[in-house]
């Protein structure tokens, strides 16, 4: 991958700012990752703390992350019940907001060290054109009733393909929609003078007990 001058010099900046830096302020990658556009932000201890940027990755430092240290800040960032739950599945997704931008993060482990991929949330929802969906594709959201599957490897687009359908729909029809979603990730503003839920469950119980939507933790809701 070739660099501009000035890519090559904010690298450089970079580095040095890292590897001049005592104790690991998880908060600045994330901030580094929010102002350099990145796509993903990948910390693993005992490896070099990285992002992706237009497909290619760039690491933010030469110097190492100490796991004990990386762990440390991470459990910084989760409730006592997220802590609680790595602990012992150790693997946990969530969401993650900094500087008004949201990720969506997935911890695990990975050679006995703990590993946190970020994946940066467009605070915009994309709409189906800016997909360039196939004209069958723009058809889906304008169902009424069935079961409408979307499929795919990890990073291939679900999440963003589903978001505008679902933006379709909010945009063009007076409806109830619900999402059902662990972690939330994109965050809709109610069109059409719609009622819109935003369901974060644990549990598939929780479908059906949509009257606790105002008092359950599980649940986000914006009307």
């Amino acid at each position: 991958m070739r660099f501009s001058r000035a890519k090559t010099c904010d690298n450089i900046l970079l580095l040095n700012k890292y590897n001049n830096t005592d104790m690991l302020n998880i908060k600045s990658y994330f901030k580094d990752a929010v102002k350099r556009d990145a796509s993903d932000l990948h910390l693993v201890g005992g490896e070099l703390p990285a992002l992706r940027i237009e497909g290619e990755l760039t690491n933010l430092s030469d110097k190492k992350l100490n796991n004990k240290e990386l762990e440390s800040a991470i459990m910084g960032l989760l409730t006592k019940e997220q802590q609680d739950k790595y602990k012992e599945e150790k693997e946990l997704d969530l969401s993650y907001e900094q500087d008004d931008v949201r990720f969506r993060v997935n911890l695990h482990q990975q050679n006995e060290n703990i590993g946190l991929s970020a994946r940066l949330i467009p605070s915009e929802v994309p709409t189906v054109e800016d997909l360039h969906f196939e004209p069958i594709l723009t058809e889906i959201p304008n169902l009424l009733d069935g079961l409408v599957l979307v499929t795919g490897p990890t990073g291939c687009g679900k999440s963003t393909t589903l978001a505008a359908m679902i933006e379709h729909i909010n945009k063009t029809r007076k409806a109830h929609i619900v999402t059902v979603e662990d972690p939330v990730e994109f965050m809709f503003t109610k069109q059409k003078k719609l009622r819109f839920l935003l369901l974060k469950i644990t549990s598939p119980l929780t479908l059906l007990i949509l009257h606790l939507a105002e008092t359950s933790p599980h649940f986000q809701i914006m009307f």
